[in-house]
């Protein structure tokens, strides 16, 4: 980028824009989109609130009208997508399980990595082994019964051990043929 200087000629030279003001403009332009993008997606985001919003008064006056010994009732709100998109939590403890290799991970382990990726706030031994069971080992659970992971035993202190599920070497195969054959 240059700027025209005028000569004692009349004639125009060019003279080099200091690279610190082309970085600086170049780093304004890039704000301006962001902060134009982020304008536009918290419109639509405030939009979505008020449909919602309006969907739970209108439950709410449907929970009162039907039940009307619930009203004042606390209800704590669920929150969607927890773990990202559906199918992310199962991939991550999978990814996790296969990088741990034959030696496996426990299920406190993988607890606690679980809520580090989701950023899901655990604090204190209680709440991270209320997370393990009802999240993690749950979720395991179903990836055993689908035959995606095993349960290797548990350790010294009770804490159960998962790893992928071992397939037959070529030769463990071969003789398991051999004596089905005989």
């Amino acid at each position: 980028m240059t700027h025209p200087t005028q000569t004692e000629r009349g004639a125009t030279n060019r003279t080099r824009t200091p690279s610190t003001k082309k970085w600086l403009l170049n780093e304004i332009a890039a704000c301006k989109g962001a902060r134009d993008t982020l304008q536009v997606q918290v419109a639509a985001m405030q939009r979505e609130v008020e449909v919602l919003y309006a969907r739970q008064l209108t439950l709410e006056r449907s929970l009162a009208v039907l039940y009307p010994d619930a009203a004042g009732e606390s209800i704590a709100p669920i929150t969607p997508f927890r773990h990202g998109k559906r199918g992310d939590l199962s991939r991550f403890l999978l990814g996790l399980i296969q990088q741990a290799g034959p030696d496996g991970l426990d299920t406190p382990t993988l607890a606690r990595r679980c809520a580090e990726e989701f950023a899901i706030p655990i604090e204190g031994i209680g709440r991270l082994n209320t997370y393990a069971r009802d999240i993690v080992r749950s979720r395991l659970r179903d990836l055993s019964e689908q035959g995606r992971v095993e349960l290797m035993g548990y350790d010294h202190r009770g804490r159960a051990r998962w790893r992928l599920p071992q397939t037959a070497s070529l030769d463990e195969l071969r003789r398991q043929t051999q004596v089905l054959s005989e």
